[in-house]
């Protein structure tokens, strides 16, 4: 098999990066200033944004995960789990997407 998606470009890495911190960041403060005695729309508010910054870097950070949670699945599973964790470290972004029938 083939690998026919082309590697990000640093700089998409680096934006995303960016972007997620400050989208976490933000959603942080939106939560403890608004626990504090903010409306429940308020709160809804920094979750989703946290929730969301959490989506854009779990791809950047997958595949160190996926090496360090699988290493015992895989010497559970043998040569199947072997393969999955070399995968998921391999190609990080696939990770963190839902799978589609």
């Amino acid at each position: 098999m083939r690998d026919v998606a082309a590697p990000p470009a640093p700089a998409s890495n680096r934006l995303r990066l960016v972007a997620g911190l400050l989208l976490l960041a933000a959603g942080i403060g939106v939560l403890v200033v608004d626990l504090r005695g903010g409306g429940l729309p308020a709160v809804g508010g920094g979750s989703v944004a946290v929730i969301l910054a959490l989506a854009m870097l779990s791809s950047l950070f997958a595949g160190r995960v996926a090496r360090l949670v699988a290493a015992p699945v895989a010497a559970t599973r043998g040569l199947p789990g072997e393969l999955a964790r070399e995968n998921a470290a391999r190609n990080p972004r696939r990770t963190p997407r839902p799978h589609r029938p």
